[in-house]
């Protein structure tokens, strides 16, 4: 049984138990998140969602590959295709700026003076 943390959710406290085991089993955490996922647990349970974290507890090394293999291949797409880049930036700005506005607006950094 999960025990209440005082002035946590009974949500909170399910994300917690399913986040904090050794091996997160995707059908709970997918279970939990469906009906929405608060921000202090919305990062990690769509990385696990979507299969860029493993369910297990070993973060760190993967965490660093995968960061690795991201610039890697951000390398290699901006060598092998500057002109698709170049059409696509403004567009490619564009939609980033509005969805990091939407997604995180309580965070300084992300709000767009005009």
């Amino acid at each position: 049984m999960t025990r209440l943390v005082p002035g946590q959710s009974y949500k909170a406290s399910q994300f917690e138990k399913v986040l904090k085991s050794n091996i997160v089993n995707k059908r709970d955490l997918r279970n939990i998140s469906w009906n929405g996922i608060s921000d202090e647990h919305r990062a990690r349970t769509w990385k696990i969602l979507l299969g860029y974290l493993p369910t297990n507890s070993s973060l760190s090394g993967i965490l660093r590959r995968k960061r690795e293999e991201y610039r890697h291949f951000t390398s290699l797409y901006v060598q092998q295709y500057p002109s698709v880049r170049k059409d696509n930036d403004q567009q490619l700005i564009k939609q980033v700026r509005s969805d990091v506005q939407r997604t995180a607006p309580h965070i300084a950094l992300f709000r767009i003076k005009r």
